[in-house]
């Protein structure tokens, strides 16, 4: 039986190699930020967290540097929803509805986003983002 990481891990690794590369002076890991909206809680400190702004199915990262080709044309920024890599060829992509539905929502607005399963899958994902 192979082991495969956890999404923890990959997303690990990937700031691990953003860290390391380099961005117009600074690495990719300076851009690029977890979104902590997962994990167990109590439930008085899941409810203040929702008051304070959490939301169900918000992508695991966002890489904060705008992208344009042209003035009206381009992205305000890149949502990652990280997943482990043996979930990519199952229906759902492991992806719960909350998640489809607020990609869906980003994305409608102009955001560049993204499911990666597999650090590699967000690196290739990231580097062509910053190539167009």
């Amino acid at each position: 039986m192979r082991l495969v990481a956890s999404e923890a891990q990959e997303q690990i690794a990937l700031m691990k190699w953003a860290c390391l590369t380099k961005l117009s002076g600074m690495s990719i890991g300076t851009y690029l930020f977890h979104i902590p909206n997962q994990g167990k809680r109590s439930k008085m400190g899941g409810h203040q967290l929702v008051r304070m702004g959490l939301k169900a199915g918000v992508p695991d990262l966002f890489l904060a540097y705008p992208k344009w080709h042209t003035y009206l044309l381009g992205y305000p920024g890149m949502f990652i929803e990280m997943k482990r890599r043996n979930l990519k060829n199952t229906p759902d992509g492991g992806l719960m509805p909350e998640q489809k539905d607020m990609l869906n929502l980003l994305d409608s607005v102009g955001y560049k986003c993204i499911v990666a399963y597999g650090w590699e899958e967000a690196r290739d994902a990231i580097l062509e983002y910053l190539s167009v």
